[in-house]
């Protein structure tokens, strides 16, 4: 745990000082959980006015700015990350008794480096069923400092992002080998319903979990309780809805938040390789993860003990049938991984190709299941080959962070932007700033050329 204690103080340590350098926490779709956790702590209801009146009105670093870009007559997010939130916010009431404080925004950032620190004991701990420790943890390391994951610990924590990865890497580690009780299923359907109202795409990364639990042939009644635990915690996002547009089923931000689903091989180019945020563009570490994940390997019953994953004995005709089917057709669990990040990257391409901010943020949900792909790809390295390649992702990562600070306007408005002029910023970026500290200041690169 010292190590993920290091991880947090440097995480944290970034969030603060950009906290104070910009004047306040909380970014983009950030603003549209915190509306909620305001509304449900404060107001005890879904009355938006109060902290909507605060954020429109919002005094910057960049002066007076609206951090609203929605309609403000409800709120289009979903509830689940505000949520998640709350108990931040309750503790911090009990400090300062101005709700609009920034103060209160360190409460959801902090929540989301908490969340993110969790999430990646718990995949070390699921890696380690499989991999040796050292690869476990190196692998775990990698995704962290290498990949988008360390700028959404550390510069953007407070997002639903964060909670999305800990639900995973829990329920993950959680669901292998899980002993049969009721509680144990209780709580696989509550998280699964709690990462419903969170993130509604990422109820896809449920399949290999899901998939794990089949495995173990539970009984109707174990599938059961999952099913009712898992709509009883979905509840508040039908309820919020249903209050806010009279509808429960209507979800403006799947439907018309970013953009309506569009069927396209372009977009899902646009997506993986587009200069513009493009997934293996910007964080080059997926590749290997599914590099890893599609090299061939013997079916799941070789070399993993009987105990672990072998059918076991039947509850009911029902999941025996599930179990047989699982056991002829998905036979690598390398292969359910592959499968539910697939389609995971099909959907969310279709629905909007380029993420807004730092890269592309729909999938930090399935790093737990990239990163079990980076192991198996770094198994067969030897230690000199994988510092280097540790080596040049986590430089080309910064320099990808420092370019996005640097020049955010171009890589994130600029439609025309290519794989050339993304690659020559990554070099020039550190050039430039260089010479704006020599010839103006440190304070100058900071304030009017990074900030502004």
């Amino acid at each position: 745990m010292k190590k993920y204690f290091l991880l947090f103080i440097v995480c944290f340590a970034i969030f603060i000082t950009h906290l104070i350098l910009v004047r306040h926490g909380i970014y983009g779709d950030g603003n549209g959980y915190y509306t909620y956790t305001q509304a449900l702590y404060f107001e005890k209801s879904l009355n938006f006015g109060p902290i909507y009146n605060h954020l429109e009105k919002f005094q910057g670093i960049k002066g007076e700015f609206s951090r609203i870009f929605w309609d403000t007559s409800s709120n289009p997010f979903p509830i689940g990350t505000g949520i998640i939130w709350v108990p931040s916010i309750a503790i911090i009431s009990l400090f300062t008794a101005d709700r609009f404080s920034i103060v209160y925004e360190v409460g959801p950032g902090l929540t989301g480096i908490l969340l993110v620190m969790g999430g990646l004991y718990f995949l070390e701990k699921y890696l380690q069923n499989f991999f040796s420790k050292n690869i476990a943890f190196f692998s775990v390391l990698f995704f962290f400092l290498t990949s988008n994951l360390f700028y959404y610990s550390s510069f953007e924590p407070a997002l639903s992002h964060q909670p999305a990865f800990f639900l995973i890497s829990f329920l993950l580690w959680k669901t292998y080998n899980m002993p049969s009780k009721n509680f144990n299923y209780f709580l696989v359907g509550a998280l699964s319903g709690l990462l419903f109202i969170t993130r509604v795409p990422d109820i896809i990364l449920l399949i290999p979990i899901y998939w794990q639990i089949l495995k173990s042939s539970p009984s109707v009644k174990n599938w059961t309780t999952i099913l009712i635990s898992a709509i009883i915690f979905s509840l508040p996002l039908f309820w919020s809805y249903y209050a806010m547009f009279g509808d429960p089923f209507r979800m403006p931000y799947l439907s018309s938040g970013i953009g309506r689903f569009t069927f396209s091989i372009t977009k899902i180019m646009e997506f993986l390789f587009t200069a513009k945020r493009g997934l293996f563009t910007w964080t080059p570490i997926y590749i290997f993860g599914f590099i890893g994940l599609m090299t061939s390997s013997p079916p799941f019953w070789r070399g993993i003990p009987p105990k672990e994953d072998g059918i076991s004995a039947f509850n009911s005709s029902v999941s025996s049938s599930l179990a047989v089917f699982l056991n002829t057709v998905i036979k690598s669990r390398k292969l359910i991984f592959l499968l539910s990040l697939t389609i995971l990257i099909l959907v969310c391409s279709f629905w909007a190709s380029s993420s807004v901010e730092f890269g592309q943020r729909f999938v930090v949900g399935g790093i737990p299941y990239f990163a079990f792909g980076l192991a198996k790809f770094i198994e067969k390295l030897n230690i000199k080959y994988t510092a280097i390649l540790f080596i040049l992702l986590l430089t080309w990562n910064l320099l990808t962070i420092f370019q996005f600070y640097f020049d955010k306007a171009d890589l994130i408005k600029n439609d025309n932007l290519t794989f050339l002029m993304f690659f020559k910023g990554q070099f020039e970026s550190p050039i430039k700033a260089f010479g704006i500290i020599k010839d103006r200041g440190l304070n100058y690169l900071i304030y009017k050329k990074i900030l502004y």
